[in-house]
């Protein structure tokens, strides 16, 4: 059974509607839960009627943008049609496919590490090129092999030692790291006419 959609009514919105008429206090309250549940803007309230909704509608949008990402985490729960307020002030229309992609990309969001996704050879192909790069190292020149990072820690289950891992990009740049030369012997130290012992 889907969770029902709720909100949360916090005293200050309850103390702030108290210093209204009681008429008003009713729009207000009714004004509140139209926007919550139905994302329908406040119409026909008093200017101070209108001051006690704005000064609970960031936390109504912060809500239902709360309620819109567990109807779209849990996919049994109806999608909510969640309004957010953006720098410019102006309601936009909750997007989950950013928040999707934004996943994908490994980025934390609001404190939580994103959920771990896999790479594929190509992807770990492309961060130890770059990670390469940046070092100014020759990565052909090294023995490291992408298909060979995605199958070693696809038949560990993606575990480092005991846990999960975080973080993919970092292992693949300690792998490059440790490589050893291709040619698997040791570097040549160039004769400059002393002995290493003398």
């Amino acid at each position: 059974m889907a969770e029902e959609k709720r909100m949360n009514f916090y005293r200050t919105f309850y103390d702030l509607t108290t210093l209204l008429p009681e008429a008003e206090r009713r729009k207000v309250n009714t004004a509140l839960l139209d926007y919550f549940f139905e994302g329908i803007e406040p119409k026909g309230l008093s200017d101070s009627g209108m001051k006690v909704f704005k000064g609970c509608e960031g936390r109504i949008s912060k809500s239902r943008t709360n309620a819109a990402n567990v109807a779209n985490r849990y996919g049994d729960s109806k999608p909510t049609k969640a309004t957010t307020n953006d720098d410019s002030g102006a309601a936009t229309k909750h997007a989950p496919e950013r928040e999707r992609e934004r996943d994908k990309e490994g980025v934390k969001e609001r404190g939580k590490a994103a959920r771990f996704r896999a790479p594929s050879p190509a992807e770990v192909a492309d961060c130890a090129q770059q990670f390469a790069e940046s070092r100014r190292l020759d990565l052909n020149a090294l023995d490291f092999d992408p298909e060979r990072f995605v199958d070693f820690y696809a038949q560990k289950g993606w575990m480092v030692g005991k846990a999960h891992m975080k973080d993919w990009r970092a292992t693949v740049r300690n792998w490059v790291r440790s490589s050893k030369p291709k040619d698997g012997g040791a570097k040549e130290v160039p004769d400059d006419g002393f002995s290493a012992y003398d």
